[in-house]
């Protein structure tokens, strides 16, 4: 197992660690992506179930985050296919990446019995969080 002060996304990183049993930083980080999720949501118009809907769709994201780095734990850097397209400037992996992560959150949200503006909500919602990736790579780039 690499060490966790390897270099890498920070949800990666706390991914990681969580594999090994310290999932402190794991929940830190899906609490705070439901945040992003639901400010995304509120600032597009959603006035219903807004937690409910935030926090079903930050965990459906964070499944998919535990099983990628489950598959890449051994890999040198911690690292999610959105950060690398964000990292490389590949405008269509950002989109696509955006995409994906919005059906997550549509899944979430569905799973979570969620019925109505699902795909309103998680395109604006998962806005939020692809805006956090960019402003991260810009700072960790200085």
């Amino acid at each position: 197992m690499l060490d966790i002060k390897d270099n890498g996304f920070p949800t990666a990183l706390a991914a990681r660690k969580c594999l090994t049993g310290d999932c402190g930083e794991a929940i830190f980080w899906t609490a705070k992506r439901a945040a992003m999720l639901a400010l995304g949501m509120y600032i597009f118009g959603e006035k219903k179930d807004i937690p409910k809907r935030a926090i079903a769709g930050s965990l459906a994201i964070q499944t998919f985050v535990m099983g990628w780095t489950f598959f890449t734990r051994n890999d040198a850097k911690a690292t999610l296919p959105s950060v690398d397209a964000v990292e490389s400037n590949n405008i269509p992996g950002i989109i696509g990446t955006y995409f994906l992560r919005s059906g997550m959150v549509y899944g979430g949200m569905y799973l979570a019995g969620i019925r109505t503006n699902l795909l309103r909500t998680a395109l604006a919602g998962t806005g939020m969080v692809e805006a956090s990736i960019l402003v991260w790579n810009d700072i960790k780039n200085g």
